[in-house]
């Protein structure tokens, strides 16, 4: 499915088309002329605006109510994920509800797999769970936005980000930016618009005055991990052993106290979860 500019209704019938073409020829998906009370809370735009139904060969169906984005961060997988027991408390029981946007991330998908939100993308990235008629649905497509938009927020990635991540990851919150300013050694207006990155990828909580009050370190540290390349973020140099990499690192543990040395990627962490037998040794050392 190409990813284009386009109307949240345009959106609705290419997840329409996609979804026909996934299911068998004699079941049916099309739209369904209902509409939802749009009271409290489900009053902001975008909310649960249209509706879908599914009808499989034995004229069972379902309905369901689309939640449709021109874009969808992992902050609002997590305000849809905290306001949906409110939400299945005013929809009929037989309604189910579908997130549809352009693109989701990875994180994105995982919280909203996480607790149980159908979703799909024009990535081809999808999730449709259903139980009466009984479908399950799942696809992996782009890991990456086929069309990223530039909003100005900074990227979690170079030497300034590696340090404000260690900091988040090693100190527990709360700090302002002022506080995380005096600590790095970093631009308050990098630390300020990275924090807003974060904060769109729900990797930091954020409260009164944009204050740091809790961080997701696992996902945190996952995130560092997709951008960080080793060798393109360093001064590399590449050795050959002739009697292998294990007779390396016993000649690396004889050096000198002086001679820092940190042996990383799986040599590391083959100690700690041993997977498959590490082949190349990577390590850091002092300039």
């Amino acid at each position: 499915m190409a990813n284009l500019m386009l109307k949240e209704t345009e959106l609705v019938d290419i997840a329409i088309c996609w979804l026909q073409s996934r299911l068998p020829d004699d079941w049916k998906v099309g739209r369904q002329n209902r509409h939802f009370e749009r009271t409290g809370r489900l009053n902001a735009p975008s909310e649960l605006n249209s509706a879908i139904e599914i009808q499989a060969n034995d004229y069972s169906f379902k309905t369901i109510a689309t939640d449709v984005r021109l874009s969808f961060t992992p902050r609002d997988a997590e305000n849809l994920v905290a306001r949906n027991k409110w939400i299945n408390e005013r929809l009929p029981e037989d309604i189910s509800v579908l997130v549809i946007t352009p693109w989701l991330s990875e994180r994105t998908q995982d919280l909203l797999f996480k607790h149980g939100i159908n979703y799909l993308d024009l990535a081809e990235n999808a999730l449709i769970k259903l139980d009466n008629p009984a479908l399950f649905l799942r696809t992996q497509g782009a890991k990456r936005n086929p069309k990223p938009t530039s909003r100005g927020l900074a990227k979690v990635r170079g030497p300034k980000a590696g340090r404000l991540i260690r900091l988040l990851v090693d100190i527990s919150p709360p700090y302002g930016v002022g506080e995380i300013a005096n600590f790095t050694k970093i631009g308050a207006g990098y630390i300020s618009r990275l924090l807003d990155s974060l904060d769109r990828e729900a990797l930091v909580e954020r409260g009164k005055g944009g204050r740091v009050e809790n961080v997701a370190i696992k996902g945190l540290l996952e995130k560092w991990a997709e951008s960080y390349e080793i060798f393109r973020g360093n001064i590399s140099s590449y050795f050959v052993s002739p009697s292998g990499p294990e007779d390396a690192i016993n000649l690396l543990s004889s050096l000198p106290a002086d001679n820092l040395v940190a042996v990383t990627g799986s040599f590391a962490a083959v100690r700690i979860a041993p997977v498959a037998a590490p082949t190349m040794l990577v390590a850091y050392c002092q300039d």
